[in-house]
């Protein structure tokens, strides 16, 4: 099952946000994420957290979504909506609105990823492109000319990289290291690490013309 999860960061463009939704089977948003929705005239089926930030008029503006009330302080928001979602079945999880804002939440929201590496595929998804996590080998498709780039959060051993114009040949990774606006060569890249966890970004070419299209707006 493939599960879509909105947190309360920087928003996605409406378009990416329709299209993730028509995409997944089930739709969870955090308290916060949820205001706003109704704008985009989009309800989410599932509301979860502690219901500190969202909106008083809810229960009224998503009558038929299920609110879950999680007060616990020891797991973020997002965090117990991925549990939640691992409860209910989920295979796939994409995160929405896990960038931007805040950038502890950031740091967190990433580390989410490093979690759950080798347990759940879980990517969080901008209108740049998306981020995924793996302890063991990804592949990673697109075109030639996108963006990729690998960091890690500790040291990581035998990483290989090819299909970028840039390869790896069994090397040790380090937090900060030169393994970052690598760019494809092929169709797809392949990446494995013998020991240790990668944090892999691969921005589309022209991928947020999509947000330029939606506000009518450049960014710089």
């Amino acid at each position: 099952m493939h599960v879509l999860i909105l947190a309360h960061g920087e928003m996605p463009s409406a378009s990416l946000l329709r299209t993730l939704c028509e995409e997944a089977d089930l739709f969870l948003a955090t308290d916060g994420a949820a205001n706003a929705l109704p704008d985009l005239g989009m309800a989410p089926h599932v509301i979860l957290g502690d219901f500190d930030s969202v909106a008083a008029r809810a229960g009224e503006l998503f009558p038929t979504a299920e609110f879950i009330h999680t007060p616990d302080q020891e797991a973020s928001d997002l965090d117990k909506a991925l549990m939640l979602a691992i409860e209910r079945g989920a295979t796939r999880v994409t995160l929405a609105g896990a960038l931007g804002g805040r950038i502890d939440h950031t740091l967190v929201n990433v580390g989410l990823l490093v979690k759950y590496a080798g347990r759940l595929d879980l990517r969080i998804v901008d209108d740049w492109g998306e981020t995924r996590a793996t302890s063991d080998s990804l592949v990673i498709s697109g075109h030639p000319g996108d963006t990729l780039s690998v960091a890690v959060f500790a040291p990581a051993e035998g990483v290989t990289l090819t299909g970028v114009r840039w390869p790896l040949h069994d090397e040790r990774l380090l937090p900060g290291s030169r393994a970052v606006s690598n760019s494809l060569v092929e169709e797809s890249a392949r990446l494995s690490v013998r020991e240790g966890v990668l944090i892999v970004t691969h921005l589309r070419t022209g991928g947020a013309d999509r947000e330029e299209e939606d506000t009518g707006e450049a960014k710089e």
